[in-house]
């Protein structure tokens, strides 16, 4: 979709006049970096503030050559530096910023009244020096010729800055195409952008709606809308965004255009082959771009290449050594394959650079779950990052891994009331629905009964969406079918996600459709690749077709996702599952590694209970 152009944005266009600075040399070298500072305005019209600062970051961003340090990095640093976060970023701040993050230079950008119209300039300065190493001027007509004068200002610039002509001309999209023409949409769109970095993805979600519905031609609002609603959980909508962002690919930048491709392919046609190509042609067409390789690690991660997912996480940590999210996604893999000293040694490097309580909590309950030496290390750290109500959980589930139910329930308990007493109620009603369904897995018979009482009681839909997860999982069929036609007949059950797939899933299954149930489940498996719970249901689906290679596939699946799911009974009863699809194929040295697992890990439980039981009659079988 192209935007006509107007009479006025020609002659607008005809009379912009640039002045740019004398170079004999490239200003920058391959190997630099750029810190986007925030917008020195001027005018007394704050619509300047963020909308310009976001359009020079999506028109820089387009060039292979050049690389920007991330909003999330800029946060890090300013943090350090003791600066209000909210507080904008220029002048010499934002070189002291630039400095910190190791970058070269600042770009820095400026409007101000002139007559009827405004002045733009453009310059980037040695973060070391302050020398000017490029500049441009233009003068916009009227505030609606602010956009497009300001990206014909960038393509200028990016030949001061060194950059060769193939790539200038190459990638140069209009920028009112790229972006928006309308300063609102484009303030909304970078306010959504701060809000992101400071408050996170929840607080984001309604600027850039905002952005969207003030321009609804503004491609990259519906691409960050759409991330923003999967990251809190709305994959429906994140589904719906992306289709939207996918329409309007060809009129945005081929970065933008390259993400929204591949964020298509995976959470809309869930076509792992486009997904895969299209990273691939991010990779080489961007080679600096830490994001796209980490990506590309979370592409095979999610196929199982845990070993191609290294290579990629390794190489976004090599163009970006002080980024955090590559690290913490080593450290999971290397997890996930055992390799537990390389994996605790990438933890330090993460938690140096940001502190992250989840990564730290995987650490230590991998440790114990897996009697790792250093387990009490990695415990204390854990508590020092973590809230008391996680490492609450964390223990409680550490005892249910071990069988010692008692323990297990007196924790949860504690835990429920504390929170309710805190205000908590939130947090309360989440643990006592995982604390039903963690006892009806383990345990069946009256905790199954208790799981099904409170769900055919349960008034909140989000609430009752996990307890019908729950009854999926200890396959009850009536009260899954009850469930799901009770979230079905709530209009809110459509933003739940995984419980609702799960439920619909499973009574598909049940009823015969099991190639609508597998779809179901995998299609949502490719968009939310972190929910590595779902292979558990893939295989049981596939058990009950017979198609025992798959179920044994996908229960391995469950069992390497440890560092995923944590001390979950979902890994305990894979095992026991594959045990024996593993003794109905004749693989008894493989069905008695499973099971010596299981009889290790459940040495101290408190009695018998059903998947022990189960676990010692088939050991006995093997002898």
């Amino acid at each position: 979709m192209t935007r006509p152009l107007t009479f006025s944005s020609l002659l607008a266009a005809a009379l912009i006049a640039f002045s740019a600075a004398c170079t004999t040399a490239p200003a920058l070298t391959d190997r630099d970096t750029l810190v986007v500072a925030d917008v020195a305005n001027t005018t007394g019209d704050t619509v300047f503030d963020d909308a310009l600062k976001a359009a020079v970051q999506i028109a820089l961003q387009q060039s292979p050559a050049l690389v920007l340090v991330s909003d999330q990095r800029q946060q890090r640093f300013l943090r350090q530096m003791q600066r209000p976060v909210d507080q904008a970023v220029t002048g010499d701040a934002a070189r002291d910023l630039c400095k910190r993050a190791g970058a070269r230079a600042t770009i820095e950008t400026a409007i101000a009244p002139s007559g009827a119209g405004y002045t733009l300039s453009l310059e980037a300065r040695d973060c070391t020096t302050g020398a000017s190493l490029a500049s441009q001027k233009s003068q916009a007509a009227s505030k609606t010729d602010v956009v497009a004068q300001l990206g014909a200002a960038v393509k200028a610039f990016r030949k001061d800055l060194g950059e060769a002509a193939a790539t200038r001309d190459k990638y140069d999209v209009d920028l009112t195409k790229a972006t928006s023409a309308r300063l609102e949409a484009l303030q909304a769109y970078g306010q959504g952008v701060r809000t992101r970095v400071i408050r996170g993805d929840e607080a984001a979600v309604p600027l850039f709606a905002q952005a969207a519905t003030l321009d609804p031609a503004f491609g990259s609002a519906y691409a960050k809308l759409a991330v923003v609603l999967s990251n809190v959980g709305d994959t429906a909508g994140a589904r719906d965004q992306t289709v939207k962002a996918y329409g309007l690919r060809d009129q945005m930048t081929e970065y933008e255009r390259l993400y929204i491709v591949w964020n298509h392919a995976a959470r809309v046609t869930a076509d792992p082959a486009l997904v895969k190509t299209t990273l691939e042609t991010l990779t080489a067409t961007y080679p600096r771009d830490f994001g796209a390789r980490n990506n590309f690690g979370v592409f095979y991660n999610n196929t199982g290449a845990l070993d191609d997912a290294l290579k990629q996480y390794q190489a976004a940590s090599d163009i970006a050594p002080d980024e955090p999210s590559p690290l913490a996604n080593s450290a999971y893999v290397l997890l996930m394959l055992g390799r537990y000293d390389e994996a605790s040694a990438m933890v330090d490097r993460t938690l140096a650079i940001r502190p992250d309580a989840n990564l730290a909590v995987t650490r230590w309950v991998v440790a114990r779950v897996a009697d790792l030496p250093r387990a009490a290390e990695f415990e204390t750290i854990a508590q020092q990052l973590a809230g008391p109500d996680q490492v609450a959980l964390a223990k409680a589930s550490l005892a249910a891994w071990s069988g010692q139910f008692q323990q297990f329930e007196k924790m949860q308990d504690d835990l429920i009331t504390k929170t309710r007493a805190d205000g908590n109620g939130e947090l309360a009603d989440a643990v006592a629905i995982g604390r039903g369904i963690t006892l009806a897995a383990y345990r069946g018979g009256r905790d199954i009964d208790a799981l099904k009482a409170a769900a055919a009681s349960e008034k909140n839909v989000l609430l009752l969406g996990q307890q019908v997860s729950g009854l999926a999982i200890v396959g009850d069929t009536n009260a899954t079918r009850a469930g799901l036609k009770r979230l079905e007949a709530d209009k809110a059950s459509a933003t739940l996600g995984a419980p609702l797939v799960i439920a619909r899933s499973f009574v598909q299954a049940r009823d015969g459709h099991t190639k609508e149930a597998l779809a179901g489940l995998q299609a949502l498996l490719t968009e939310v690749p972190r929910a590595r719970d779902l292979n558990f249901f893939l295989a049981g689906i596939r058990e009950r077709a017979g198609d025992d290679t798959g179920a044994i596939a996908n229960y391995r699946a469950v069992i390497g996702s440890l560092a995923y799911l944590g001390p979950s009974p979902l890994i305990p009863l894979s095992r026991l599952r594959l045990a024996a699809l593993l003794l109905k194929g004749g693989d008894q040295a493989g069905a008695k590694e499973q099971l010596d697992v299981l009889l290790k890990q459940w040495k101290d439980a408190d009695s018998e209970f059903p998947a022990l039981t189960e676990a010692k009659a088939l050991r006995a079988k093997i002898g």
